[in-house]
């Protein structure tokens, strides 16, 4: 199983960026003896609290976090890629030798090499019609957005696996999912009311195939990327621009790696305020706020509803560590 994965993984050209363990705060770390395009066998030993995995790679280790299921004690082939801004690998097809041909992989895994082949940058994920109809309360707003997150078609798969594990209250989503518009036709919906909703996907010529792909890029930007985009309005004439992501790894050296933390940035165009652009970190409890403004009446405004939004935050349960706004014409 982890070889078939792992050779999927490797025709999707999925990178993993490596952070180097062990290293003294400080201090730095030695690069790995290897040149860029050196075929090595790392093996797994321990899973890390935030998901990721200890490798070895000879006497060095790092955490990684890798798009196929592995285990302590496999054996995982890559790729070395360099070291700049750190240390970088591609998956490698399992026992192959320099250069050959994937060629022996299923039409499935082909199709989706050529998703990774050179093309116009993954869009954002994105809504036809607004969330709302009309402008609502925050707590209707924060459900809203977390359904454009949940039924982007993005985790479709993970939605899937829970489905499978008994968690049946998931068939509403998995109807929702625009995976499904694609995959599957309306006679066939009867297959998500089974006990097993699993179907083969339609041909990738079917009428949707375009926006498939597109779906798929996206996925895959995320899986390379640890960044989650959406784009789209929020209610009429109210567009956003939001992008969820994970701290970097580096950020993590000294904090508890189980609460890594998040950052989310967000751009809206307010017609009293106008252009905000919003960034927050989130760790844990704590909070920090930075909002940039296009307008100098616009950061009076907002500096001077700054109690208010600290007050906003505790009662949801965060701390602000601090609250910034600033003029950014």
């Amino acid at each position: 199983m982890i070889d078939r994965a792992a050779a999927l993984a490797a025709a999707l050209g999925v990178r993993i960026q490596a952070q180097r363990l062990d290293v003294r705060v400080g201090g730095k770390a030695d690069p790995l003896a290897l040149m860029p395009g050196e075929r090595v066998e790392a093996r797994v030993v321990a899973p890390l609290p935030d998901g990721r995995m200890r490798v070895a790679i000879g006497s060095l280790h790092y955490a990684m976090r890798f798009p196929i299921p592995v285990a302590a004690g496999n054996s995982v082939s890559l790729v070395y890629g360099g070291d700049q801004p750190r240390p970088t690998f591609l998956l490698s097809t399992p026992g192959a030798a320099s250069g050959e041909s994937l060629a022996t992989l299923s039409s499935s895994a082909r199709l989706l090499a050529a998703l990774r082949a050179p093309a116009p940058e993954a869009l954002p994920a994105s809504t036809a019609r607004p969330l709302l109809p009309a402008p609502e309360a925050p707590p209707a707003l924060a459900r809203a957005l977390e359904r454009a997150v949940t039924e982007s078609g993005l985790f479709y798969e993970a939605h899937q696996a829970r489905w499978v594990q008994g968690e049946r209250a998931l068939l509403a989503e998995l109807r929702r999912d625009p995976r499904n518009r694609f995959a599957l036709p309306e006679a066939d919906e009867t297959l998500l009311a089974s006990e097993n909703p699993v179907r083969e996907p339609t041909s990738p010529r079917s009428e949707g195939a375009p926006a498939l792909d597109q779906l798929l890029r996206a996925q895959l930007d995320v899986l390379e990327t640890g960044r989650f985009r959406w784009h789209g309005e929020i209610w009429p004439d109210l567009r956003l621009e939001w992008e969820i992501e994970a701290c970097d790894p580096e950020e993590t050296s000294g904090h508890d790696q189980a609460d890594a933390g998040w950052h989310s940035r967000f751009v809206l165009d307010l017609p009293r305020l106008g252009r905000i652009d919003a960034w927050l970190a989130l760790r844990g409890d704590a909070v920090q706020v930075s909002l940039r403004v296009s307008r100098p009446e616009s950061a009076h405004t907002l500096d001077a509803a700054r109690p208010a939004l600290e007050g906003a935050l505790a009662a949801a349960g965060l701390r602000p560590r601090s609250v910034q706004v600033c003029h950014d014409p």
